[in-house]
């Protein structure tokens, strides 16, 4: 079967569809990748295990894996049969649970000569997520900074620094000039001792 462009709305849940991404990805995409690719765009530390769901079927990380569920890293999306309107579900870190919903909006050919394109963000909103915190306490902030017109939310970079946190500033060009190497460090995090 020839490589398609699977085209996916990845939405975190529970915040009203303000933090949303649009992806093309390949369909030789594994899950895992398809994991790291929404851990890198929103916005994530990448440091909490995750698992897809799909159909009933729980797909797991390799780390701490007891052999119970299939692995993410096995299973190319091609090989899913998915079909339009389909939803995969990911909740990433068991404690806090974060929730995105990934549903299948397009698929098309992909066209000769362009493999490298994906994966790509062509449309979203909402800076992402704070690791370690539910979606209801980033609901308050995002509707306090909506009040407002203005965030007051402060967080601490990793560099020590402090900065003010917006929902709203997502800019999606640096998104994608970022989201390849972003996976590649995800991805070595995840899987670079197995």
């Amino acid at each position: 079967m020839a490589v398609q462009v699977y085209t996916f709305k990845i939405t975190y849940k529970e915040c009203n569809n303000k933090i949303w991404r649009t992806f093309e990805v390949s369909s030789n995409y594994n899950l895992a990748r398809l994991g790291y690719m929404v851990l890198s765009s929103f916005d994530t530390k990448a440091y909490h295990l995750f698992c897809i769901k799909h159909k009933e079927i729980t797909y797991e990380t390799a780390i701490e894996y007891y052999g119970q569920s299939p692995l993410l890293q096995d299973v190319k999306l091609s090989s899913l049969n998915l079909q339009i309107g389909e939803h995969l579900h990911m909740i990433y870190d068991f404690g806090t649970e974060q929730h995105f919903d990934i549903e299948l909006i397009n698929i098309s050919g992909m066209p000769k000569g362009t493999g490298r394109a994906y994966p790509r963000v062509v449309d979203g909103a909402g800076r992402g997520i704070i690791d370690d915190m539910p979606a209801y306490e980033l609901m308050e902030i995002i509707e306090a900074t909506d009040k407002n017109g203005k965030s007051d939310f402060i967080i601490t970079t990793e560099f020590g620094n402090e900065m003010v946190w917006d929902y709203r500033n997502y800019n999606m060009d640096y998104d994608n000039c970022l989201l390849k190497g972003e996976i590649e460090m995800i991805q070595d995090g995840y899987e670079g001792d197995l």
